[in-house]
Parts: C-alpha cells; structure tokens; sequence
C-alpha cells in the first residue's frame, strides 16, 4: 500500500516532495479513473474487510494467498512462501481492516494524474507476470507519453519474471532497474 500513499501524498500535498528526489513505485493502484471504477472497487473493498471481519484470520490469510495476485509467489522456495505466511499472519486484522477502509482504491484520487504532474521523475515497476499492475503500467506510461513526462527521465518498467512483489521475486533485476534509473538522475 506503500504506492497509494505516495501517489496521495503526490496527489494533496505535492509540497512535501519538496526535498524529493525522485518516486519510485513498485506494482501499486493507480486509482480510479470514472466513478464507476470507483464504485466497483467500494464493492470489491467492501467484500475483502467483510472477509476480513467475519473470517478466522488464518483462513483469510489462506484466501488472501490464493488470489491470482500472488500466483507467480508459488514458484518462490518453500522458506521464502513460509516467510512471506508468517510474516502475514503477524498482522493485526483490526488494523488492516481500518487500512482497508482508508487506504482502499474507491477513496484515491487519480494516482496516474498526480504522477504525471509530479515535478520529480517517477520510476513505476510492475511484473510481467502481474496482469493486473501490467494494465495500471500501460495506463501510466500512456499518460507519461500524452503529457511527454518522459523528458525528464520518467519511465515504466516491466521486470521479467516477476508477479506483483517484484523486490521478493526478481530482486537482483529489482536492485539493477533501481540503481539505474537513480544514476540516470545524477
């Protein structure tokens, strides 16, 4: 959720980027762009804290896992998943539920148009094998080209191989498109 709260700091406070180098985003929403995406996501929203409340937490953990987001996270070793589980279930499931509620994609602004219009460059990564960040890139990267943010060293990369937590399952190409796009600012 790290990249919504970027995109809405971006989006209301673009002052407190003042000492800001540059915006680097991994795999994250990008926010509804009509109010009828806004209101299929307060449903879908809706239905995960629902999930989330009404569930024994292992279970919704279990759930959470098996969504098509975390496919490619199977081909990860058995000692990274178990990590990846414990480090899930340690989780406080009142305070997701409130994160869920203020952080979810129905209460965003239009994270695309406050990146376009960040005046630092903006490196925003998603996975190859994530289909669903895969379509928030290609929007980003279509409004990057419309606005010709690209100038001033914005891009959008996809990583091969990778799912939607890039940095856990392709971190070397992760570290590799990181160090290059901040020398490319240098």
């Amino acid at each position: 959720l790290g990249g919504r709260v970027v995109e809405q700091i971006i989006s209301t406070k673009p002052e407190l980027t003042a000492s800001v180098l540059a915006v680097v985003i991994e795999s994250s929403a990008l926010g509804p762009h009509s109010e009828e995406q806004r209101e299929a996501f307060r449903i879908a929203n809706a239905k995960t804290i629902e999930r989330l409340e009404t569930m024994p937490f292992e279970d919704f953990i279990a759930f959470w896992e098996n969504l098509p987001l975390f496919e490619s996270q199977k081909n990860l070793s058995e000692d990274v998943r178990q990590k990846i589980h414990l480090g899930r279930l340690a989780n406080n499931p009142e305070l997701l539920v409130l994160e869920l509620k203020g952080l979810g994609k129905e209460n965003m602004a239009d994270g695309c148009e406050a990146l376009v219009h960040c005046e630092k460059p903006v490196l925003y990564m998603a996975g190859e094998l994530d289909s669903k960040y895969q379509t928030e890139a290609a929007r980003l990267d279509q409004a990057f080209e419309t606005a010709q943010k690209h100038r001033d060293g914005s891009k959008v990369i996809t990583i091969s191989q990778a799912g939607h937590n890039i940095h856990i399952e392709q971190p070397d190409q992760f570290v590799d498109a990181l160090y290059t796009f901040l020398k490319s600012l240098i």
